[in-house]
């Protein structure tokens, strides 16, 4: 979603960026098994960008939902919401977070000139004993959050990782960095 634009800047090391880990899982008890929950990454979507002659406000295409390949654990993410300050802003019912779907939103662009325009979404990352096996279970999920801003397209220093190398680094290569932790 937004992320196909053409590259000028650095790819973001994801294996070598300092990233706090270090926090309090919530736990909820769903089927008889005890989940843990805790949001383990915020990145940013590209989508677009906007250039200005002068200072004005813009109605951009943004999204709303899940980003991610699971929509079900909803109640799981109403807990975080409750409990840190890492917060998605959307007014969701939590009975179901819907799949992806876009909305506008209107933004200021503060100055003149060629802004790249942005959306936060937050990874959670989920744990828990499987009933049959006793073996740690991981899922990851992610929505959008009601986060969507501008900056000069000259303090741009790296380029977005899309949702799927996140996914795939954060359940292989970099599952002790959440994990193992609180």
């Amino acid at each position: 979603m937004g992320d196909d634009h053409a590259s000028v800047n650095e790819p973001f090391d994801i294996k070598n960026s300092q990233m706090d880990f270090d926090i309090e899982r919530v736990e909820v008890v769903q089927f008889g098994t005890k989940f843990n929950v805790k949001p383990i990454a915020v990145f940013n979507v590209y989508l677009g960008t906007q250039i200005a002659a002068s200072p004005k406000t813009v109605e951009v295409k943004c999204f709303k939902g899940s980003c991610s390949h699971h929509l079900e654990k909803d109640e799981f993410l109403k807990a975080c919401e409750d409990v840190y300050e890492v917060k998605n802003n959307f007014d969701y019912d939590y009975d179901l977070i819907p799949p992806t779907f876009e909305i506008k939103k209107t933004i200021d662009l503060p100055s003149a000139g060629t802004f790249a325009i942005f959306q936060t979404a937050i990874i959670y990352g989920f744990r828990w004993r499987d009933p049959q096996t006793s073996d740690w279970r991981y899922l990851l999920e992610a929505v959008y959050a009601n986060d969507v801003f501008a900056v000069p397209m000259d303090h741009v220093q790296y380029d977005t990782v899309p949702y799927n190398p996140l996914y795939t680094y954060f359940l292989i290569d970099g599952l002790s960095r959440w994990s193992q932790t609180k």
